[in-house]
């Protein structure tokens, strides 16, 4: 537990000063993110693909890395347009049918663990949420944190609400620690940590039923997030995605619900 504390929140101190300290330093952060996270698609979700396939996958994350920096040092607001009409909406509905296919239809549905769906799941949420921040960094930085605020509230008081007065599974077969007590504290934590961000940090920004909806959708893309990555871990028969984070594994173990949250927020602050 200790160590689990001790590496949230060095992670933690580092990802707020990343996304709001300079373009390029947040820039870095989400490419470092893709590369972590490809990596460990590659070596455990895919492994028995066919060769060329697994190269496929890393031509795809080495071009998202370098449309993903290419985009900061070429910053224009003309990204995120380009993004929002070939991206975001095709993003969203892949997204939606990956998680639903995998942890409500078919619990051995393979698209969970295919070298293409590491393409929706990873590269395009990271390059929407670039585009994103190259539009308008100074207001868009701002709204980045508020997400992953927003998601960090969901999984702590679901963790610790779950500690303390979990009793009824909310997916057993999944992630048998998971109840639905745990999920309904998260969920009034994502609510009200939706308000607080809107009325202090973003001055206002959005509407109160838009708020109201953009915390609940957070909620729910990093519960569905944590639910599908738990899902892939036991399709490929791993425990963690790794070991890079002491306590909390691999990249995948810690920014599952990121890709996930990040798309489902452009999409309601892009509105």
């Amino acid at each position: 537990m200790l160590k689990r504390s001790i590496t949230g929140l060095l992670l933690g101190i580092t990802m707020v000063a990343a996304i709001i300290s300079s373009p390029w330093s947040v820039s870095l952060l989400l490419a470092i993110i893709l590369a972590g996270s490809a990596h460990e698609w590659n070596y455990h979700f895919i492994p028995s693909e066919p060769f060329y396939q697994r190269w496929i996958f890393a031509a795809f994350t080495l071009a998202g890395l370098f449309i993903l920096l290419y985009m900061n040092w070429d910053a224009s607001n003309l990204h995120f347009q380009r993004v929002e009409n070939t991206l975001l909406y095709p993003t969203l509905f892949l997204l939606t049918a990956m998680l639903l296919g995998a942890l409500a239809f078919h619990p051995q549905w393979s698209f969970a663990t295919r070298w293409y769906g590491g393409i929706f799941y990873l590269i395009f949420p990271l390059l929407i949420t670039q585009a994103y921040l190259v539009a308008g960094f100074d207001q868009a930085r701002w709204h980045l944190l508020g997400l992953v605020v927003i998601n960090w509230s969901n999984d702590v008081f679901a963790y610790f609400t779950g500690r303390l007065a979990g009793r009824r599974p909310l997916a057993a077969s999944i992630s048998p620690k998971k109840t639905i007590e745990g999920a309904s504290g998260g969920l009034l934590a994502a609510l009200i940590a939706a308000f607080l961000i809107n009325a202090h940090l973003w001055d206002g920004f959005l509407s109160l039923p838009r708020t109201a909806f953009l915390g609940g959708l957070v909620w729910l893309a990093g519960t569905t997030g944590d639910l599908y990555e738990s899902r892939m871990k036991r399709l490929a028969g791993i425990k963690d995605s790794g070991n890079i984070l002491p306590g909390h594994g691999g990249f995948l173990d810690r920014f599952d619900s990121f890709f996930i949250v990040v798309t489902v927020g452009i999409f309601v602050l892009s509105w």
